[in-house]
């Protein structure tokens, strides 16, 4: 299988958060505090 890496672009942005937000709320849960996801999407979202 052939791979091609390349940096991110500004409209690969949304779906990089997502792939975060999924993984603080799939594989990272035990590690943070009950709302941490959810700071972590609207600060994604650029809402504080």
């Amino acid at each position: 299988m052939e791979c091609h890496i390349r940096r991110a672009q500004r409209e690969d942005a949304q779906a990089i958060s997502r792939i975060v937000i999924a993984a603080l709320r799939e594989s990272n849960s035990q590690d943070y505090p009950a709302g941490m996801p959810t700071q972590a999407q609207a600060l994604s979202m650029g809402y504080e």
